[in-house]
C-alpha cells in the first residue's frame, strides 16, 4: 500500500512540472507574440512618420524647382504655410544650404546681410561659421523659424 502512495506522489509531482512548463512556454509565447505586435507597429508608426517628413522635404525641393531664386520670404511664407508645429512636430527648423564656392563668399555674405526681404535690417552680423578654407561650401542661409535657431543661420 505505502508503494502505491509513493507511486502517486511521483505521478502528482511529474504532472505538476509538465503542467508548470506548458504554462511557463505558453507565457512565453505570448510574451514573444505582444512584443512581435508592438515591435511592428512601432516599425510602421516610425515608417509613415519618416515617409511624410521625407514628402514634406520633397515639397521643399519642389518650390526650388519652380523657382530657384526664392526669396528669404518666399521660403518663410512656404514654410510657414506647412504648420510645422501642427502637421510635423519631430521638425525644429527647416533650412535651405546654399552652394557658394570660396571665391564668393564675401559678396555672398554681404548679400544675405542686406537682405532685408523680411528683416527690416537685414541680417547686419551674418557670417558663415565655423571659418573653414576650402573651394566649396554649403551655408545654411534661410532658416525658419530663425527663433530659437540662430546658431544654424550661416552654418
Amino acid at each position: 500500500m505505502r508503494t502505491h502512495g509513493y507511486i502517486a506522489f511521483v505521478v502528482g509531482v511529474c504532472l505538476t512540472a509538465w503542467t508548470c512548463v506548458l504554462v511557463s512556454d505558453a507565457k512565453d509565447a505570448q510574451v514573444r507574440a505582444t512584443f512581435e505586435r508592438d515591435t511592428q507597429k512601432v516599425a510602421n508608426d516610425t515608417s509613415v512618420r519618416l515617409q511624410t517628413y521625407f514628402d514634406m522635404l520633397l515639397s521643399l525641393k519642389g518650390m526650388f524647382s519652380v523657382n530657384e531664386h526664392a526669396t528669404r520670404a518666399e521660403f518663410a511664407r512656404f514654410v510657414h504655410e506647412l504648420n510645422l508645429t501642427q502637421r510635423y512636430p519631430g521638425f525644429q527648423a527647416i533650412q535651405f544650404v546654399r552652394y557658394v564656392p570660396a571665391e564668393r563668399l564675401p559678396a555672398f555674405e554681404q548679400a544675405v546681410r542686406r537682405d532685408s526681404s523680411l528683416v527690416a535690417g537685414g541680417y547686419p552680423s551674418f557670417t558663415i561659421h565655423p571659418q573653414a578654407s576650402r573651394p566649396d561650401h554649403y551655408v545654411i542661409e534661410y532658416n525658419e523659424p530663425m527663433k530659437g535657431n540662430e546658431n544654424a543661420f550661416g552654418l
